[in-house]
Parts: C-alpha cells; sequence; structure tokens
C-alpha cells in the first residue's frame, strides 16, 4: 500500500509568535485562520499557491484577498493579532 504524499506546511514565522495578543482574541472569541484559494478545473477543484487571511467573532466574518503566499501567511496571521489586539484593547487603556 503506498503512503500518502506529506504536504509541505506553511514557511517559518519571521516575526515572533505574538501569545498575549493571541491569548486576547481567544478570549473575546476572536479567530484569525487561513483559507485557501480554489479554482474550479472541470468537475475539480484545484488549489492555488494564494491565501487570504479571514477573521471571525461568533456569525461575523471577514476575509482578505487572496494575496499572500505560503511564505508570509502565518506573519500575516501574527500581525493581524496584534493589530486587532492593538485596535481594541488599546481603546479600553486608553479611556481609564
Amino acid at each position: 500500500m503506498p503512503k500518502p504524499k506529506k504536504k509541505p506546511g506553511f514557511g517559518s514565522p519571521k516575526t515572533p509568535n505574538p501569545v498575549d495578543e493571541m491569548l486576547w482574541c481567544f478570549s473575546k472569541h476572536i479567530y484569525v485562520t487561513v483559507e485557501p484559494e480554489a479554482i474550479m478545473d472541470g468537475k475539480y477543484w484545484k488549489q492555488t499557491s494564494k491565501y487570504a487571511v479571514k477573521v471571525r467573532q461568533g456569525k461575523k466574518e471577514k476575509v482578505s484577498e487572496f494575496k499572500y503566499n505560503v511564505d508570509d501567511i502565518v506573519d500575516a496571521v501574527h500581525y493581524t493579532y496584534v493589530q486587532l489586539y492593538e485596535i481594541n484593547y488599546g481603546k479600553e487603556t486608553k479611556k481609564q
């Protein structure tokens, strides 16, 4: 029986992992995920090399353009977590 081919993972991040920002987003039920682009090729779907960042909070979703490749998608997800944290948590700390 042949072994299934191992798919290559995402590229290694160039920025440190934003743990504090991710924990804050998780506590507010905000999740940032990756969505691959697929095109219809005849009767089947074929995945391209482009990815988009999807931000979800409950039933609300926002998807970016499919402009990221395998090498920079991890950095884009990390940057999105940092931006969400600064936009939302920054407002709370300035009011106090």
